[in-house]
């Protein structure tokens, strides 16, 4: 809790700070400028910048000192962990909010899923928030193992780590105004939807936006991500472990000159790996400053104005007031964290303080219901030329080809060139192969 009198005297130098960051270079991030000071710090909070002393004391001398960086899109499901152990690779390397979807294990479970990730995420050193999925099954066709409606969603409203409604997967019932999503906007008009268009170009962008969508992540090129701002939507540029959109949206907001406000760094889906060798949002706001981005811009979109499109007022800068969750960093250009804390306290400790939650639920621990498969479920039968999905690299948007591909009696027969891919109803409901 705030205790703002507290701040008050810290602030007027009446009393001491808990800690004070000395002699680095401060990020300002309202004003873009890095500016000397002494970071004060007091009950988890910034009291004051300016020129301060205490009994606790670190030299930052020729540091730099910035907001901790913020996800403003994952699916922690992704990382194949549990939130606390998410947060123990992310928060070393400068991560302290995240804006989670959690609509992969609402598609197994759903509001049970929900509901033990709200759990097991709080108590965490870390600010984690959720968008509830508005995507549950994700489309008309799948078998999912649960449903997440318009009426389940509200008697979460108001949950203080519920920030708005998640990407809206199908936009094209968007478009259309029809189907479940409709009575979801309803619900959430006026507050924060996330969105989800790959390709979508005006007038249905237009439509879309007029909806109540105020987020794209979807965004492959330049082109694409500046007609969805210019209609209004805030971009989150995406750089994770299988969707690479950061090169082709940064080259072109340099070469364009546009303005960096409603910009934003995600993820999406970032695996543990990636996680351990670069690093979490750090790595994306060192691959724009490498290409060219001016740092401090780079850090307003890691953290500043994530914090504003998301309506976190007291997140996202190192000002009188402001969470104390701030970074030391070596270099401005290398992005290289030294020293990490949250709510004023180094992040090694609060690490040190997340305990495995026991999970015993049947449904959470064996959720994965799949029937007995063998070979003759895996044939193919084709007639050439056939429909095939064809991968672009580094992106989750596919091509639709028409091709000639190898047989042996009339079914498909693998070669380097072309494979199957199998979608197996893992829920126990019907058994079906595709």
């Amino acid at each position: 809790m705030k205790d703002i009198a507290k701040l008050i005297e810290v602030a007027t130098g009446r009393q001491e700070a808990d800690l004070v960051l000395k002699g680095g270079s401060v990020v300002n991030v309202f004003t873009g400028e890095v500016l000397l000071g002494d970071v004060a710090i007091s009950g988890g909070y910034v009291a004051a910048v300016g020129n301060y002393s205490g009994p606790n004391e670190i030299d930052c001398t020729g540091r730099f000192i910035c907001p901790g960086f913020i996800d403003a899109h994952i699916h922690i499901e992704s990382t194949m962990v549990l939130p606390g152990e998410f947060v123990r690779l992310a928060l070393p390397s400068g991560t302290t909010t995240v804006i989670a979807d959690p609509h992969e294990i609402v598609n197994v479970l759903g509001e049970k899923g929900l509901e033990f990730m709200l759990e097991v995420s709080r108590g965490l050193p870390c600010n984690l928030y959720y968008m509830l999925p508005s995507s549950v099954p994700s489309t008309a066709f799948e078998t999912a193992g649960g449903r997440f409606t318009a009426a389940d969603m509200e008697k979460y409203l108001n949950n203080p780590q519920v920030l708005g409604l998640g990407e809206a997967m199908s936009y094209t019932d968007v478009v259309a105004g029809r189907g479940e999503i409709m009575k979801m906007l309803e619900l959430f008009k006026g507050r924060l939807v996330d969105g989800h268009s790959p390709g979508l170009s005006s007038p249905e962008i237009q439509a879309y936006v007029a909806a109540g969508v105020c987020t794209e992540h979807e965004n492959t090129t330049f082109d694409e991500a500046l007609e969805k701002a210019r209609a209004g939507m805030a971009i989150l540029v995406r750089e994770g472990s299988a969707a690479h959109d950061l090169t082709a949206i940064v080259n072109g907001m340099l070469e364009s000159g546009v303005d960096t406000g409603r910009f934003m760094f995600c993820t999406d889906d970032k695996h543990l790996d990636d996680l351990g060798r670069d690093g979490h949002i750090r790595w994306n706001v060192k691959l724009a400053i490498d290409m060219g981005l001016d740092p401090v811009k780079a850090i307003q979109m890691a953290s500043w104005n994530t914090a504003q499109v998301y309506g976190l007022r007291d997140t996202g800068a190192v000002a009188p007031g402001y969470k104390a969750d701030i970074l030391v960093l070596k270099s401005l250009r290398g992005v290289e964290v030294e020293a990490v804390y949250k709510d004023g306290v180094p992040a090694e400790k609060r690490i040190a303080e997340i305990t495995p939650p026991k999970v015993e639920d049947p449904d959470i621990l064996r959720s994965v219901k799949a029937r007995k498969v063998c070979a003759a479920d895996f044939a193919l039968k084709v007639q050439n030329p056939t429909d095939v999905i064809e991968m672009v690299p580094y992106q989750l948007v596919t091509k639709h080809l028409r091709e000639e591909v190898p047989t042996e009696n009339g079914c498909f027969v693998p070669s380097p060139v072309y494979t199957k891919l199998c979608v197996i109803e893992r829920h126990g409901k019907n058994g079906n192969i595709s």
